[in-house]
């Protein structure tokens, strides 16, 4: 019985991640980068707009905050989204494709090209781009 119940501790928390497989905080550590996302409600706030509410941030090492303020369209396992630099001068499609794995890749598409800081310089992020749920 006690097993039991330990299985179904630890299956409840994968099973509610299966339902809602594009939200949650995923990291790539090469480029130190962290994504803090939910494409099913505009709930996570927009840093320095206190009151704006978007549907993810993208930040770390890259040419500032990405923020998430468009979903286009979501499927069962990718996802099209607008986003935009903080400084609101750069905009970029971005589809979201769930792995396996339950990890995510990012594909930047379009002309635009998010930048990363590596090793003190600025480099394209790669394309596609891993993130590992955290």
């Amino acid at each position: 019985m006690k097993k039991f119940i330990f299985f179904c501790m630890m299956c409840i928390p994968v099973l509610l991640n299966a339902q809602k497989p594009f939200e949650g905080k995923f990291i790539n550590s090469d480029f130190n980068l962290r994504l803090n996302l939910n494409l099913y409600e505009a709930n996570i706030p927009q840093p320095q707009f206190d009151d704006e509410m978007c549907y993810g941030i993208l930040a770390g090492s890259t040419n500032g905050h990405w923020v998430i303020l468009k979903v286009n369209e979501i499927t069962d396992d990718k996802a099209s989204v607008r986003a935009i630099s903080d400084s609101g001068i750069e905009a970029q499609t971005l589809e979201i494709k769930l792995l396996k794995d339950n990890n995510i890749e990012i594909k930047q598409v379009g002309s635009t090209n998010i930048r990363g800081v590596k090793n003190s310089k600025y480099v394209k992020l790669p394309k596609p781009i891993p993130m590992n749920r955290k």
